[in-house]
């Protein structure tokens, strides 16, 4: 093939499946099995930057709190002299749920929604990147961005993006509860009026480390979802199981970092509830599955495979 022939093909797609699985086979040699060799990366960059995203949401919740916590404290003063009455507590839960109203007015222009989705479409797009690198490193073909296109990763994204914003949204609503509980319970209990305000003000301030869990947490589902579909769409039918490799990692995920298990059967990330899972389906877990390849049930797509110089 001379130079100008072998540039014009370049960046062309594979029509046929014989061509396709010719490269592949170059890449088994006489193996029928091939191990990733590419340990994909977990989306922390994306994380951190869904996490500033949340604490900024909830900043404006601290913000209404800020402007009617002189009206609790004078009022807990007040108490802490006359004792709560009914009438007292009536009026605490007022003030707070004005509070409340104050926060939805600070972030009725917040376009929320579209904040989630911007950060899940990075999100998909680096698992998909991530999954791209483990195949072309292992069994030699660039499949093109175009095949994740499909049904499957916008209904994943558009579900993840609305149980998000769901997520999100009902937080304040939880505090503010946690918030009218306070009260209520005090006032039953006989509290003093220093303690119920302190709780008061915890109710607040512990919320805002619950941005760091559910970006963690989400995240890690996003891409354990995707990589999953991919793997499966590939014909891949198992995968090695590894974690992160740190303090964190938990027992029941670190007795299961290299042993390999089927996406049809998850293995059980905890004896005492027979809890069972693929890795990141785990609250916080920052565990990925590695790629298993078989040449008996992959299936590459012709068409959707760029074809390069070396092919």
């Amino acid at each position: 093939m001379n130079r100008a022939s072998l540039f014009r093909k370049r960046g062309e797609t594979m029509q046929n499946e014989n061509e396709v699985n010719k490269v592949i086979r170059k890449k088994f040699g006489t193996h029928r099995v091939l191990h990733s060799r590419y340990t994909g990366r977990f989306p922390k960059g994306i994380e951190r930057e869904y996490a500033k995203m949340i604490k900024r949401y909830l900043e404006h919740f601290g913000k209404a709190y800020t402007k009617y916590k002189p009206v609790l404290d004078e009022l807990f003063e007040e108490v802490a002299k006359t004792g709560l009455t009914p009438a007292g507590v009536t009026y605490a839960q007022k003030i707070i749920y004005t509070m409340y109203n104050d926060f939805l007015r600070r972030t009725n222009r917040i376009k929320l929604e579209s904040k989630i989705k911007a950060l899940g479409i990075m999100g998909e797009k680096l698992s998909i990147a991530e999954w791209k690198k483990e195949v072309k490193r292992t069994i030699g073909i660039n499949i093109l961005d175009d095949y994740y296109k499909g049904e499957f990763y916008r209904q994943t994204l558009d579900q993840w993006t609305k149980d998000n914003v769901n997520l999100i949204v009902t937080r304040p609503k939880e505090i503010l509860g946690k918030m009218m509980n306070i009260v209520q319970n005090g006032f039953l209990t006989g509290e003093t009026s220093d303690s119920i305000a302190k709780k008061v003000a915890a109710a607040y301030h512990y919320d805002m480390y619950w941005a760091k869990f559910i970006a963690r947490d989400q995240m890690a589902k996003l891409n354990a979802d995707v990589t999953e579909q991919a793997q499966r769409d590939a014909g891949v039918t198992r995968y090695e199981w590894s974690t992160s490799d740190d303090s964190r990692v938990r027992p029941g995920h670190a007795v299961l970092d290299g042993k390999i298990f089927s996406w049809d059967d998850p293995p059980i990330v905890d004896r005492k509830t027979g809890r069972r899972c693929h890795p990141g389906q785990d609250y916080q877990c920052r565990c990925i599955a590695l790629p298993i390849f078989d040449e008996a049930t992959l299936k590459i797509p012709a068409g959707y495979v760029e074809r390069t110089k070396h092919d």
